[in-house]
């Protein structure tokens, strides 16, 4: 679990970057990306925690990576406002 200060940020990097996701909002506030391959990232708006389920390695490791870094740039973009 991690935190990005700017979850609506985080919505839009994930829109652009994995235009063929599935992309739900279970509950109000929840968004969940089913990625094409296997990848699952909630975002939680309210809050800003993200988390991923499905396989972490090989390339699924690559894809979460790119998203961790996305948020490490989000939150540093946040923290130097």
């Amino acid at each position: 679990m991690q935190k990005c200060i700017n979850p609506l940020k985080l919505v839009n990097f994930m829109e652009r970057n994995f235009p063929d996701a599935q992309i739900e909002e279970p509950t109000y506030g929840k968004m969940v990306f089913r990625l094409r391959s296997g990848v699952i990232c909630n975002i939680f708006l309210n809050t800003g925690t993200v988390y991923f389920q499905g396989k972490t390695t090989g390339n699924n490791r690559q894809i979460i990576d790119l998203i961790e870094n996305a948020m490490i740039l989000i939150n540093d973009e946040n923290l130097n406002m």
